[in-house]
């Protein structure tokens, strides 16, 4: 939250603790989601800080990539994948965790089934790959909306797409994936700043200032729409304690 903070305070060449003490001094009781409302709190900030909001002004964003992979140093080589370029390897990587109790015909038909939208999770997995190449990288603004929450589909513990493909052939591949990977959170760098990543920026802030949470209202998502993030505009990758 701090370095949120100090480059807010930098975008808008304001003192962070000024910046800090205009956050702290909005309050609001509205729950519901209003695109004037979600608004309303920026644009008071501002005023208060004698800023317009085209004032502030930001090189990029950094956003938070959370996934379970065999080998987390992939990311420095290769930076962050879509689908399209991860579902073959997948495939084969998944493959050696059942190598034991399914041949590698037996692997390949369960493949196909699955395709076909076979098993509980065929149709899921359907929905995600018909054109893979327009599917993801996907992140978070806020890290800590990778962290467990209610009603949340948890990336650290299994990404959506193993999990379609487990549901759909058992084998006890679930486990065997989560006992064999590492639960990470991979911060990358982006350039340009729209006003509603500004507005979700301030509402994490907000959240943190005031109650230690984002909150619902910094949830804002990169979607790479099948564009690779480079390895060279990877920042960190944050091993994560899953016994957490």
């Amino acid at each position: 939250m701090d370095a949120a903070l100090a480059s807010f305070a930098a975008a808008c060449q304001r003192p962070v603790a000024a910046v800090a003490e205009a956050v702290l001094s909005y309050r609001t009781e509205w729950t519901e989601y209003e695109p004037h409302l979600v608004a309303a709190g920026p644009r008071e900030v501002f005023r208060l800080l004698d800023v317009a909001e085209t004032d502030a002004t930001f090189e990029g964003v950094y956003y938070f990539h959370g996934t379970r992979i065999f080998d987390t140093t992939t990311f420095r080589k290769e930076g962050i994948l879509p689908l399209g370029q991860m579902i073959d390897r997948l495939w084969a990587s998944l493959y050696t965790l059942v190598a034991d109790i399914v041949t590698d015909t037996e692997w390949r038909r369960l493949r196909a089934d699955i395709e076909a939208g076979a098993g509980a999770g065929g149709y899921q997995y359907c929905l995600k790959t018909p054109s893979p190449n327009l599917h993801g990288p996907y992140a978070h603004l806020a890290r800590e909306h990778h962290l467990p929450r209610d009603g949340h589909h948890n990336y650290l513990t299994i990404p959506e797409i193993v999990e379609d493909i487990a549901r759909s052939c058992g084998l006890d591949l679930a486990q065997r994936f989560q006992d064999t990977t590492t639960p990470c959170v991979v911060k990358f760098r982006t350039t340009g700043v729209d006003t509603e990543t500004l507005h979700a920026g301030f509402w994490y802030i907000h959240g943190m200032l005031h109650n230690g949470t984002p909150g619902w209202f910094s949830q804002s998502d990169y979607d790479g729409r099948g564009n690779a993030v480079p390895p060279e505009d990877v920042v960190s990758v944050e091993l994560i304690d899953a016994t957490r």
